[in-house]
């Protein structure tokens, strides 16, 4: 019978500790307390509060509680051996709540009352510690009392079901940050990489850009050396300055005849047309002994001025530095 008592007592306990306390109505928070100390953190602050015992409360992150204040709060959701993965810290009790404010001491006695909290966890730990004088006034007090209610069940389930949904909160948010932190690696790495392959490609084109560079040296000089041989080697010019050429018409098309017994080169131009004389490109041929050729000028194109020199069969030497001069197209022979 005594042990039924003592059962009794220790769920009329409960049952007062996990439902809320009454407030007056004229408190804007019911609890308030003494902060022992302030930890933040990205997402939270974790205020260690000195009421009817000291415990930890949670509340979204403020700056503005410091060590020594005095704050009030709506008290919340009691949670045993909570484990924060930011502060890499196990809290035995902690309590979350929506929000806490800063008070001023008088205004936390005078305006809201003054009333202290503690969380369930601890009150039920300080009721089995009370002494067996005390035990029997409490049975005497609850000998007659009834079963406790179905309305302090349902509380307990609601109190549970709150903290299952702060843990599994806590757990998405934890996984959120997780996957966050992976992504942002990922894309550091390929962003790494990236860099990486551009500065191979530029250095790769800055390789190609200096063989080019040496090889169109090389041609240069080489060229520079065989002009300057050539020189050396032929003082005179190859070729001469002819007048064996003549226009001709012949199959209605416009060509040059060769009165001369020797091979002729010659530049010429037109009045107009593809190789007109005011124009840079100017019409290139040869022609044998005595040999008629079809040049790339038509009949409607003008007249025809040329410069001719002589080109021995085994080389072809046209005239070169050609320009036109008022009427008459002059260059030297090669």
């Amino acid at each position: 019978m005594k042990n039924l008592l003592c059962f009794l007592v220790l769920i009329t306990f409960s049952s007062q500790v996990l439902t809320a306390p009454q407030v007056r109505a004229d408190n804007k928070y019911p609890y308030v307390g003494k902060v022992v100390e302030v930890i933040n953190t990205k997402l939270y602050t974790y205020i260690e509060v000195e009421e009817d015992c000291n415990f930890w409360l949670a509340a979204s992150k403020t700056d503005e509680v410091s060590k020594g204040a005095v704050i009030g709060h709506n008290g919340g959701v009691t949670m045993n051996g909570f484990r924060s993965s930011s502060l890499n810290r196990t809290f035995d009790t902690i309590v979350m709540v929506d929000k806490v404010q800063v008070l001023s001491a008088n205004e936390g006695v005078m305006t809201h009352g003054g009333n202290k909290y503690c969380p369930p966890s601890q009150s039920l730990k300080k009721t089995a510690a009370v002494d067996a004088e005390e035990e029997k006034p409490a049975q005497k007090k609850h000998s007659s009392s009834t079963p406790p209610s179905s309305s302090s069940s349902n509380n307990n389930s609601n109190v549970f079901l709150d903290i299952a949904g702060i843990a599994m909160k806590g757990a998405l948010q934890r996984k959120f940050d997780q996957n966050k932190s992976d992504y942002q690696r990922a894309l550091d790495a390929n962003k790494e990489q990236q860099q990486e392959q551009q500065a191979e490609e530029n250095a790769r084109e800055e390789r190609l850009r200096s063989a080019r560079a040496e090889i169109e040296r090389r041609d240069s000089s080489r060229n520079n050396e065989e002009r300057v041989t050539n020189n050396n080697e032929n003082d005179a010019p190859k070729s001469h300055r002819t007048h064996c050429l003549q226009i001709d018409k012949r199959y209605s098309s416009m060509g040059m005849l060769n009165t001369c017994n020797q091979r002729v080169a010659f530049a010429y131009c037109t009045d107009r047309g593809s190789f007109s004389c005011s124009g840079h490109q100017k019409g290139l041929s040869s022609v044998g002994p005595n040999r008629w050729t079809l040049i790339g000028a038509g009949v409607n194109d003008g007249r025809i001025h040329w410069h001719e020199c002589s080109a021995p069969e085994d080389e072809g030497l046209y005239p070169i530095e050609t320009r036109f001069e008022g009427s008459e197209l002059v260059g030297r022979c090669n």
